[in-house]
């Protein structure tokens, strides 16, 4: 009961952080089979939360082994509770490798039960738009599970690209791109021959099936590029082909194709590619030094529209205030401590999040309590704690608007 309970204010607050939340395939993902989900991994823990959330079965994690060292017995409690089992990776010493052992057990007892374990294959958190070498840890599990149960499970792996717009941005976008089941019955034979021939071969098929479901840069250094090209040219992209820019799905094909194109002539061509960065790099700054949105030199827009977002603003702005009163010292309280605590980028968005939810709780809960005292109204006070995380996420649209609004002035 309380790994549900958790469940769903994990899950609305990953919805109240996320603008939107789109997932392809979820009806694909099977239930009371043995199941290993391969994902790659950006985002520390927010990974896995967002994974273990939008399941309908219960899932294990495999969480690095450094935060069971020093755990308390309430951390180690809640570990447990929530199907967590450490892996030890040689970054955190070689010397705890062997307790890994353990691990694998315990992930196979899992899946005999016909049970759902998730793992990150690529074993490191890298907000990168890039997949890392795949390590065996998947394959291991997999395989020496079915070898110690006569090879009679039957487990299928799913593979899903965590495909985020900003992975540390509140409001931003997710597609969580699953595939379809595939067995593992084809490497069955040559894992019997030869473990490791048949953990390599398993491995790499992994890691060809991941990057399928993800935009995979090859080069780091066209990380940037990429995204300025997605920037002048996804509108157009959509437009030709007839998809949508509003559906993170639509989204993600042009983004993979413009990765895909830049791969392709990365290789074949580098110097162009060059040429290319250095163009496109002096236009995106011109257009940042001048305030001006690139959607607008193609298609200005009118000078309807233009009002009809001032008069939006105008009409709105009593409930942007009101949303600013009620949210401004739980959200300023996350920020700061979020800034306090956080070393690196990829852990932002998991620690904003997951400190947020008691402040915020604690907040709306004093607010609800004043607001229930003085108003005397049961409805009134139903009203207002509806209103709250309406009020928060209106905040944002209203400023996304107003930037708008000063760029159709440019």
């Amino acid at each position: 009961m309380t790994y549900h309970i958790v469940k769903h204010i994990i899950k609305i607050a990953i919805r109240c952080y996320y603008r939107k939340i789109e997932i392809r395939n979820r009806h694909k993902i099977p239930i009371d089979t043995p199941l290993l989900i391969s994902a790659n991994h950006t985002n520390a823990f927010m990974d896995s939360l967002i994974l273990g959330v939008f399941l309908k079965q219960k899932m294990t994690s495999l969480p690095r082994g450094d935060i069971f060292f020093s755990a308390s017995l309430i951390k180690k409690w809640f570990f447990n509770k929530f199907e967590m089992i450490p892996v030890y990776r040689a970054i955190e010493g070689t010397q705890y490798l062997h307790k890994n052992k353990a691990t694998f057990i315990r992930c196979h007892e899992v899946l005999a039960k016909k049970g759902t374990i998730q793992i990150f294959p690529e074993a490191i958190c890298i907000q990168e738009r890039r997949m890392k070498p795949m390590k065996k840890g998947a394959a291991r599990i997999v395989l020496g599970a079915e070898g110690s149960h006569n090879f009679t499970l039957g487990t299928q792996l799913i593979f899903v690209g965590m495909n985020y717009e900003k992975p540390w941005k509140f409001n931003s976008g997710i597609f969580l791109n699953y595939s379809r089941p595939y067995p593992i019955s084809k490497f069955i034979n040559t894992y019997k021959e030869n473990e490791t021939a048949g953990i390599n071969e398993l491995t790499k098929f992994i890691g060809e099936k991941l990057k399928q479901q993800m935009v995979h840069i090859n080069d780091r250094s066209l990380e940037h590029l990429v995204e300025i090209i997605e920037l002048v040219y996804t509108d157009h992209l959509a437009q030709e082909y007839g998809l949508s820019v509003d559906k993170m799905e639509h989204k993600f094909l042009i983004s993979k194709e413009i990765a895909n194109g830049i791969n392709y002539f990365h290789a074949q061509n580098p110097e162009e590619i060059g040429k290319l960065k250095a163009i496109l790099h002096h236009y995106y700054e011109k257009l940042k030094s001048d305030g001006i949105v690139d959607g607008f030199i193609a298609y200005p827009p009118f000078k309807k529209e233009y009002y009809l977002h001032l008069l939006f603003s105008t009409v709105t702005f009593p409930f942007y205030l009101y949303g600013m009163i009620n949210n401004f010292i739980p959200a300023k309280i996350t920020a700061f401590s979020t800034y306090k605590v956080v070393k690196t980028i990829e852990f932002y968005s998991s620690v904003a999040m997951v400190s947020g939810i008691p402040v915020f709780l604690f907040f709306y809960l004093l607010q609800t309590l004043i607001v229930g005292i003085l108003s005397h109204s049961f409805v009134i006070t139903i009203a207002y704690v509806i209103l709250l995380p309406l009020s928060g996420k209106f905040v944002f649209l209203y400023l996304q608007k107003w930037s708008r609004i000063n760029a159709m002035r440019t």
